[in-house]
């Protein structure tokens, strides 16, 4: 009877403890986009005054001008990192050699929950991200 007991408490607390949805971490992220600012991407530049708009789709994460964008689907993503307020999102596309990438500056409290929720999201829609914890 204990066993059975353990074993629906088990269950219970399982159903009830779910993880956040790619719908729901879609919200949040784009809650957050106004307090996200774009720097640069790997194809359009370093330290671009001209680009307007970040994007945040269900199937990509898009930086674009006026002139051009850079699109990098989720699971395309290869790594996102946080330094203090920069973010660097780093796709699997190769141009002229190098992975193609997005910076986004945020204050430090907002940008480490922000590469927590962007890493939720593409590990969510099938991405290989690198592991930092290998060895």
């Amino acid at each position: 009877m204990k066993k059975l007991i353990s074993l629906c408490l088990f269950l219970f607390a399982v159903i009830l403890v779910q993880a956040q949805t790619a719908d729901e971490t879609l919200e949040w992220l784009r809650a957050k986009q106004p307090e996200i600012q774009v720097l640069y991407t790997g194809k359009l530049g370093r330290n671009t005054d001209d680009i307007v708009k970040l994007t945040i789709g269900d199937a990509s994460i898009k930086a674009s001008t006026t002139n051009d964008n850079i699109t990098i689907g989720w699971e395309k993503i290869k790594d996102v990192t946080n330094k203090f307020t920069e973010i660097t999102i780093v796709g699997d596309e190769l141009l002229d050699g190098r992975n193609v990438y997005i910076k986004l500056r945020a204050s430090s409290s907002t940008a480490e929950k922000y590469v927590k929720a962007l890493k939720h999201m593409a590990n969510l829609k099938g991405a290989k991200m690198i592991k930092v914890d290998l060895f």
